[in-house]
């Protein structure tokens, strides 16, 4: 075991009754090798984690001084990579929910809480700080490395021609129409970076019938991530014939991306599965961004759907969270994303993360995905201005319901 797997993690509970902290304590140290501190006070919290920061932080939602969602904002604004974690009664669940999308916590858990379920989210929290990390340091290594050669080679026009040449041979790896389900349309937006790029979407049948789409992003920029979109392709097709869950495709996949993808280089992905009626998807995650779903009155929803990247573990360590089931309303829009969206930055290094997305989204249209995504491109061309697009960016829209006859699918 190396120092950082032996580092002990640390928790904050905050919550104004004794009672819940000891018994949380209790349990987490029963059960776990984590630190844990405690507070009955929220300001008081904050002052100490300004000098003593965690790893994960816990809240009850009401609380004297401060309530949970007003606590939590603030310690994104100190610790931003930190996993929030929300208890809260079933009265507040909505507001929780809207926590979770507008604030960005990590995800809330209901009182009186289920010891299993309440220790698996602080795991899973955790993990996912780590492999952030983890994924932001490797990517930050891989973007130096092919800078440094891109420098180098700019001007040699032999390969600038093979980088044209690549990029048509992307373009048209990615699929020419979308799977026809009655009563939906669907609509795709690949904006890579640079002439090439690692971001892939697609679309097949699975072993039961259902439509099949995909949106990955192989790590790293340039022609290395484009070959690996190409090995990606070809696996995809294979397996997806064969599997009858998200889940269980993200697992068949990673199987494979072990033995074939080189060492450092890993896939992010989600999948969906969309029944024959089109009145339930079926959804699994694997480090990927989450799905966004926007409803008939233009109100925006998270799916919180967590788990490992494809490549980088064994069938024994790789985890993700059991397929998550979502129902299709008319007139409702579905999102599939890669990092490359919540990520573009403008001129002064401002990035457009969650709140700006939201935004741009109640503002674009919705007679068919085309048009969203048409005029989302153009907010984001907008927000960016002369900066340079850091990443891929990818979009696949699905949208229940008939297209106006004035728009394109």
């Amino acid at each position: 075991m190396n120092a950082k797997e032996a580092a002990v993690q640390s928790l904050a509970i905050v919550d104004d009754e004794e009672m819940t902290i000891n018994s949380l304590g209790a349990l987490l140290r029963l059960e776990t090798n984590y630190e844990v501190r405690g507070y009955t006070s929220p300001t008081k919290a904050l002052a100490e984690l300004r000098q003593r920061p965690v790893d994960l932080v816990i809240s009850d939602f009401l609380m004297p001084e401060l309530n949970g969602i007003e606590f939590l904002h603030e310690i994104k604004k100190l610790y931003p990579d930190v996993p929030r974690i929300l208890l809260t009664g079933y009265a507040d669940k909505e507001s929780a929910i809207k926590s979770v999308n507008e604030l960005g916590i990590f995800q809330y858990v209901e009182k009186p809480w289920d010891n299993a379920t309440l220790l698996l989210v602080i795991r899973n929290g955790l993990n996912h700080r780590s492999l952030t990390r983890e994924l932001r340091v490797k990517l930050k290594e891989l973007d130096n490395v092919l800078a440094q050669s891109n420098s180098l080679e700019l001007d040699n026009t032999a390969y600038q021609e093979e980088l044209h040449l690549a990029r048509q041979a992307q373009l048209e790896m990615l699929p020419g129409c979308c799977p026809t389900i009655p009563n939906v349309s669907i609509s795709a937006r690949y904006l890579p970076a640079r002439e090439v790029g690692g971001d892939y979407y697609d679309v097949a049948r699975s072993a039961d019938g259902r439509s099949v789409i995909m949106v990955a992003d192989v790590s790293g920029h340039g022609i290395q991530a484009a070959l690996g979109t190409m090995m990606l392709k070809g696996l995809f097709h294979e397996v997806t014939p064969q599997c009858d869950s998200p889940a269980g495709l993200l697992s068949a996949l990673n199987d494979r991306l072990v033995q074939y993808l080189p060492t450092m280089m890993y896939v992010t992905a989600t999948v969906c599965f969309v029944n024959v009626d089109a009145t339930v998807v079926h959804l699994a995650n694997a480090g990927g961004s989450y799905p966004i779903f926007i409803d008939r009155n233009n109100c925006i929803e998270r799916v919180m759907l967590n788990g490992m990247p494809l490549g980088l573990f064994g069938s024994g360590t790789f985890k993700i969270d059991p397929t998550r089931e979502h129902f299709l309303k008319d007139d409702m829009t579905m999102l599939l994303h890669t990092d490359g969206l919540l990520d573009l930055e403008n001129e002064l290094g401002a990035r457009l993360e969650w709140s700006g997305l939201c935004q741009a989204l109640k503002e674009a249209p919705r007679q068919s995905p085309h048009s969203l995504l048409d005029a989302l491109e153009e907010k984001l061309t907008a927000f960016r201005g002369s900066a340079t697009q850091p990443d891929d960016i990818n979009i696949v829209a699905m949208h229940k319901g008939e297209p106006s006859p004035k728009e394109g699918a």
